[in-house]
C-alpha cells in the first residue's frame, strides 16, 4: 500500500507560493541584514580609525608644545624664579653637579619630590629631549610622564600628570562618534594602561590589555578588527603605535559590538516582524490565487471521478478564457460526445435486450404450445387408453388408482409447465392474479411461505408491462428458493404514479461488495431498465435480500 503523503493541486500551489515569497524574504532579508551589518561596521571602523588619528596628533602636538616650552625655560633660565604659563605639570631643575638636589622652580611648599631622584634620571645628552615613562610603586594619581632635557649641568624635568594625557584621550559625548561605549586610551610596552579607562577607575598601570590588537600596534602595525578587549566583551578596535620619544605605546580606540550593531539587531527584529507578516499575506494572496487556478482543475478532477463511476451527465461550467479555459471546454466536449455515444450504446443495448426478451417470450410461447398441443394431448390419450384397459386387466384397485394419480400429476404438471412458459395466464387473469397464482403454485411444492400484497389496478398496465413485472416476480421468487435458504418472503405491488416493486426474504443474505451476481438478477435488472425503470438490491449477509424497483407507468 502506497503511503505517500498526497498533496492536493491547490495545497501545492499554496505551499508553492509561501515557500517562493519566503525564500525571497530570506535571502532579501539576509542581503539587507548583511549590508547594513557590513555598512554599520565600516562606518564604525572609519569613526574609530578618524577619532584615533584624531587624538594622535591632539597627543603629539600636546607633547610638542611641551617640550618646545622646555627648550625654551632651559636655554633662558638665570637661576632666578619664572612664569610657567603653558606648562602641563611642575617643572624641576637638577644641578648635575649635586645629584641629591632637585628643586621645583615654582613657588610652592614641593622641594623634593618622590617622583624625580637625580639617581633616577636618565642620561640625557645636551640639547636633547628624553621621555621616562610612569613610575611603579607610585599611586595612580601620581602617575606622570616626565620630559627631560639638559642645558649646561642642568637637568630640566617637566612632569606631565597622567590626568593630562586621559584628559585628551577620554570622551564621554555620545555625540562624539564613540556612543555609550566607546574609549580611546593608551597602554606602555608593558601591556599596562597609560590612561584610565571609562569602565575602570584608578586603572593606570593597574589594567593589563593582553588583547591582539595591543600586540598589533606595538608590533608597529595599523589596523583594525573586532576582538574581545580588557574586559572580555566584544569590540570593534582601531590600533597603532605611539612613538614617544624612545617609548612605544599603543593608542586605541574601541566601542562595543552590541552598540554598533544595535541598529542591525533592531533591523533583524522588524524583518521578523515583518517578514511574519507579509508570509502571512502571501498566504492569504495564495489561497486566494491558487483557489483561482485550481478550481477548474479541482472540477475536472471531479467530474473525470464522476464519468469514472459511469455517471455521464457532467457539465463545467467555464468563464476561463486561458489554457485552463480551453481544457474545460475540451472536457464538456468530451463528455458530451461520451453521453451521446453511452446513451446510443445503451439505447442499442436495450434494443437487443428487449429484442432477445421479445424473442425468449414467443419461444415460451410456442414451446408452451407444443407442450399443451402435443404432449397434452398424447397424455390425455395415454390416460384414456389407460382406463380402458384397467377395466380388462387384473390389476387390483390400488396399483390402478396410483398409476390413475400419477398420469393425472403428469398432466396437470406439464399444464402448470405450459402456463409458466406463456404469458396466456395473464391475459386471462390479469398481473396480480398471476402473480397469486404463481405464489400458490409455490406452495405446493416448496415450504417457503410466501405472502403477497398488491395495491392499484392492474388492468392500467399494457401487456408488455405486465409481461416484464410478471417475469420479474417470476425470476425473484425463483432466486428465492434457490439461493436464500428463506422460510418466508413477502412480495408487494402497488400501482400509483409508478408502479412499485418490493420482493422481500429472510434468508442468508449475501455481501454486495463481494457478491458476483448471476442471471437471475441481470435478467431482473435488464428487464426493469427496459420498462424505463430503476432497481435497488439491499442485502448482507444473515439479513436477508430486500429487492425495490420502481417502473414509470405507461397506460
Amino acid at each position: 500500500m502506497d503511503t505517500r503523503t498526497s498533496f492536493n493541486l491547490r495545497d501545492k500551489f499554496v505551499l508553492y507560493f509561501v515557500l517562493t515569497g519566503m525564500i525571497v524574504l530570506s535571502v532579501s532579508g539576509f542581503i539587507s541584514y548583511y549590508i547594513t551589518r557590513e555598512a554599520l561596521l565600516n562606518r564604525t571602523f572609519s569613526q574609530l580609525t578618524s577619532l584615533r588619528i584624531e587624538k594622535k596628533k591632539q597627543i603629539q602636538a600636546f607633547l610638542k608644545k611641551q617640550e618646545i616650552l622646555l627648550h625654551g625655560l632651559a636655554r633662558s633660565y638665570d637661576g632666578k624664579e619664572v612664569s610657567l604659563n603653558g606648562f602641563a605639570g611642575n617643572v624641576f631643575v637638577a644641578n648635575l653637579n649635586k645629584p641629591d638636589s632637585v628643586r621645583l622652580i615654582i613657588n610652592n611648599d614641593i622641594e623634593t619630590s618622590e617622583i624625580i631622584s637625580a639617581g633616577k634620571l636618565p642620561e640625557v645628552p645636551a640639547g636633547k629631549m628624553v621621555y621616562s615613562d610612569y613610575r611603579s610603586g607610585i599611586s595612580s594619581t601620581d602617575q606622570c610622564l616626565l620630559l627631560i632635557t639638559r642645558e649646561s649641568h642642568s637637568l630640566f624635568i617637566l612632569s606631565v600628570p597622567e590626568k593630562n594625557l586621559t584628559d585628551i584621550m577620554y570622551e564621554i559625548n555620545p555625540e562624539n562618534g564613540l556612543g555609550y561605549s566607546g574609549e580611546t586610551y593608551l597602554t606602555g610596552s608593558d601591556l599596562l594602561m597609560r590612561t584610565n579607562s571609562r569602565f575602570q577607575q584608578n586603572s593606570v598601570l593597574n589594567v593589563t590589555v593582553n588583547t591582539p590588537a595591543v600586540h598589533e600596534a606595538l608590533s608597529g602595525n595599523t589596523g583594525t578588527g573586532i576582538i574581545d578587549d580588557y574586559r572580555g566583551i566584544p569590540v570593534l578596535s582601531s590600533y597603532t603605535r605611539l612613538e614617544i620619544g624612545d617609548l612605544h605605546w599603543a593608542l586605541l580606540s574601541e566601542m562595543d559590538v552590541a552598540e554598533v550593531l544595535s541598529p542591525v539587531y533592531e533591523l533583524r527584529a522588524s524583518l521578523l516582524v515583518s517578514g511574519t507578516a507579509i508570509a502571512i499575506i502571501i498566504f492569504i494572496i495564495a489561497v486566494f490565487i491558487s483557489r483561482s487556478i485550481a478550481r477548474p482543475i479541482l472540477k475536472l478532477e471531479n467530474a473525470f471521478e464522476t464519468i469514472r463511476t459511469g455517471n455521464l451527465d457532467v457539465t463545467i461550467e467555464n468563464k476561463n478564457n486561458d489554457e485552463i479555459g480551453n481544457l474545460v471546454r475540451s472536457f464538456n466536449f468530451m463528455a458530451s460526445e461520451l453521453k451521446t455515444k453511452s446513451r446510443e450504446l445503451e439505447e442499442e443495448r436495450m434494443k437487443s435486450i428487449r429484442l432477445f426478451l421479445e424473442g425468449q417470450e414467443e419461444e415460451r410461447k410456442r414451446i408452451a404450445r407444443e407442450i399443451h398441443d402435443s404432449l397434452g394431448q398424447l397424455l390425455v390419450v395415454l390416460n384414456m387408453r389407460y382406463e380402458r384397459l384397467c377395466k380388462s386387466s387384473d390389476a387390483t384397485e390400488e396399483q390402478k388408482k396410483a398409476i390413475t394419480e400419477l398420469i393425472g400429476e403428469t398432466i396437470s404438471e406439464a399444464r402448470r409447465i405450459s402456463n409458466d412458459l406463456s404469458s396466456s395466464v395473464l391475459l386471462q387473469l390479469g398481473l396480480f392474479r398471476a402473480v397469486q397464482a404463481l405464489i400458490n403454485n409455490m406452495k405446493d411444492v416448496h415450504e417457503i411461505v410466501f405472502q403477497f400484497k398488491s395495491e392499484g389496478n392492474d388492468n392500467e398496465l399494457n401487456p408488455l408491462q405486465s409481461a416484464y413485472i410478471y417475469r420479474i416476480i417470476q425470476e425473484s421468487v425463483s432466486n428465492i428458493i434457490k439461493h436464500s435458504d428463506a422460510t418466508e418472503a413477502w412480495i408487494d405491488i402497488r400501482l400509483e404514479n409508478t408502479i412499485q416493486i418490493s420482493v422481500r426474504d429472510n434468508g442468508k443474505g449475501f455481501d454486495k461488495d463481494r457478491a458476483d451476481y448471476g442471471s437471475g438478477l441481470k435478467n431482473i435488472n435488464d428487464r426493469v431498465k427496459i420498462l424505463g425503470g430503476t432497481i435497488h438490491t439491499d442485502s448482507a449477509p444473515g439479513k436477508g435480500t430486500h429487492l425495490m424497483a420502481n417502473i414509470p407507468l405507461m397506460k
